[in-house]
């Protein structure tokens, strides 16, 4: 019985530590707030990002363009980097959230990444070094800020993602419609769920 009572008291210390250990962790990620800042573009549009910074100093960043919210769950995988000695920027696009401005073709996002990064390279906490990281639509995006040349930008990372919206996603090489998107240009046409066209034309795909 003394055994027992042993082992089971050691069992319940064992429960006690892991589960404040926990509660640690889960405080110690709630703790971790982002700066809020505003970010001028050459249009005079502003737009909306959370800063997170690994402490006091210089250092290296990560940007992040999403247009699905910057405060959404799967962008808190994004602050690994922090523990690497990044800065962390996630970025609203514009015209989503918290960015002024129209959301318009992705090609917009070209300009706008070169400002975001010039801008983040004359802050004091950034020595001036900048890699991009996403995927799907924020790897996408990611083609066109690289496009502009940015001295700042040393790299990038686009998962999961094409780097021809007209040939990847809608078209193929010969110029019909991928069947694939039969179905949603049924509930487009059909079902009312959305407005305006379903895929892009040449131009707005970058390819005019």
């Amino acid at each position: 019985m003394i055994r027992i009572a042993a082992r089971l008291g050691s069992v319940l210390l064992l429960f006690c530590a892991i589960s404040l250990a926990q509660f640690g962790l889960r405080n110690a990620q709630n703790e971790l707030r982002p700066t809020s800042v505003s970010i001028p573009m050459r249009d005079g549009v502003r737009l909306a990002a959370d800063l997170f910074l690994p402490g006091s100093g210089r250092w290296p960043t990560v940007l992040v363009m999403t247009p699905y919210g910057r405060n959404t769950p799967s962008t808190r995988s994004y602050r690994y980097f922090l523990s690497r000695g990044y800065a962390v920027m996630i970025e609203d696009l514009r015209g989503r959230y918290g960015s002024r401005g129209v959301f318009g073709p992705i090609t917009q996002s070209g300009p706008d990444g070169n400002d975001t990064i010039d801008w983040i390279a004359a802050q004091p906490w950034s020595n001036g070094r900048v890699a991009t990281a996403g995927s799907s639509y924020l790897g996408l995006v990611q083609w066109w800020v690289a496009l502009e040349d940015n001295p700042h930008l040393l790299a990038i990372s686009p998962m999961n993602s094409g780097d021809d919206e007209y040939t990847d996603r809608y078209y193929s090489a010969g110029g019909a419609v991928q069947l694939g998107h039969l179905p949603r240009i049924y509930r487009s046409l059909f079902l009312g769920r959305r407005r305006g066209p379903t895929w892009p034309s040449a131009a707005v795909a970058g390819r005019e």
